[in-house]
């Protein structure tokens, strides 16, 4: 969500950036060229935002490469073999039962409680 809402707003301020509100945020004598393509610009400030973009692609992608990388080689990436075939919920929450096909609106299965569950 937060990474396409985030392209999206910036692609879309180089095609709605009216010469006057650039103005007003940075440059007033670069606005005429850096105003949105829909507005009088000269498509700058649509490059710009494809370079931008694309440096943070680059940029997330590098240092998670890096950090993830470091985890993996540290055996800190993933949880034990028995953790993770008990499941996460009874050693992170204390939870012992699991979920059970119970009647509900959507025809689904929600979890119920089979016992006391978690004492935290």
């Amino acid at each position: 969500v937060h990474g396409f809402c985030g392209f999206y707003g910036v692609i879309m301020a180089s095609f709605f950036a009216t010469k006057d509100n650039y103005a007003a945020a940075y440059y007033s004598d670069r606005a005429k060229d850096c105003a949105g393509i829909l507005y009088g610009g000269d498509g700058s400030s649509l490059a710009a935002a494809i370079c931008f973009l694309l440096a943070v692609i680059v940029w997330v992608a590098a240092l998670s490469c890096i950090v993830f990388g470091a985890l993996s080689g540290m055996g800190m990436l993933r949880v034990d073999p028995t953790v993770e075939d008990d499941g996460m919920d009874k050693s992170e929450h204390g939870v012992t039962g699991g979920y059970a096909a119970a009647a509900t609106t959507a025809g689904g299965a929600e979890m119920v409680e089979k016992d006391a569950g978690s004492n935290l």
